[in-house]
């Protein structure tokens, strides 16, 4: 059960480092420098937005689980966090894809 900790806590520290570096990527810098927001970066900076709180759940859920480990068998529940997690940063990245493809990024010409 202890490896079964261990593991929650890195899944929940992968977790927010994937919201860090999402955040990074898609709202730090968001008009810099001159202020103009591309179609590309205002449709991702609102697919993140809405992808935030759900990470953020999902990461206090894990440590909530890790919490649990020493009481509960929780390798299922692990696994079904780990799941959700792969599939959303698969979503988000294929979203993105799209995007950069079909929107308007500032380019220029």
């Amino acid at each position: 059960m202890k490896f079964a900790r261990w593991f929650g806590y890195l899944l929940a520290v992968v977790t927010l480092v994937l919201l860090a570096l999402g955040y990074l990527l898609y709202l730090y810098d968001l008009g810099f420098p001159d202020g103009h927001i591309t179609d590309y970066a205002a449709a991702m900076s609102s697919v993140y937005k809405k992808a935030l709180v759900p990470g953020g759940l999902l990461a206090v859920y894990t440590l909530y689980l890790a919490r649990q480990a020493p009481q509960k068998n929780i390798w299922g529940k692990l696994a079904l966090v780990l799941l959700v997690l792969v599939i959303s940063v698969g979503v988000i990245a294929m979203v993105d894809n799209h995007f950069y493809l079909n929107l308007d990024r500032g380019q220029g010409g």
